[in-house]
């Protein structure tokens, strides 16, 4: 009993936490939405079956308080240069607190798939001296992209680790 409602609480609080960006699904996207300032993105690779490609882009609202991941399929080149792009997937983290940071690209899962794609809300990575890295502080909520279904589903933030980030040479 105790774990289910630990598990309600975690769903209901990162489902409260990542809001609005339902709007961006089916649109095309050939940059930047309105007032977001893109941070990184990465391709994902080929679906079985499909030869486009798809990708995860991070970006940050402009005044730092809210994060946005897009999942999306490159359609086309416009110009033969820039890709044309359909949104298959949002999520609105607009619970982004004093010394966190969110990230689409640096966390994963202990005991998921291999290349599962996380987005974490997570402390922000400080330098760490004695081992010259910079290590994220606790994560306080977590999503897995799940490619099959075409949604970001919340997780336990336990399952998500952040490894070293930038490790110094």
């Amino acid at each position: 009993m105790r774990y289910l409602a630990f598990a309600l609480s975690l769903g209901l609080s990162a489902a409260a936490a990542a809001q609005g960006a339902d709007y961006l699904v089916g649109r095309p996207y050939a940059g930047l939405p309105g007032n977001w300032a893109e941070i990184r993105g990465s391709t994902l690779g080929r679906l079985p079956g499909d030869d486009r490609e798809y990708a995860l882009s991070e970006f940050r609202r402009l005044d730092d308080q809210a994060a946005l991941a897009l999942y999306h399929r490159l359609d086309r080149y416009q110009d033969d240069r820039y890709p044309i792009s359909t949104i298959l997937a949002a999520l609105e983290v607009d619970d982004v607190r004093e010394g966190e940071t969110v990230t689409a690209t640096e966390c994963e899962l202990r005991d998921g798939p291999a290349g599962a794609r996380v987005v974490a809300v997570a402390g922000e990575p400080v330098f760490v001296e004695p081992d010259e890295v910079y290590r994220f502080g606790p994560v306080r909520l977590a999503w897995m992209l799940d490619r099959t279904a075409v949604r970001f589903v919340a997780l336990d933030p336990a399952r998500v680790v952040c490894p070293d980030d930038h490790p110094i040479d």
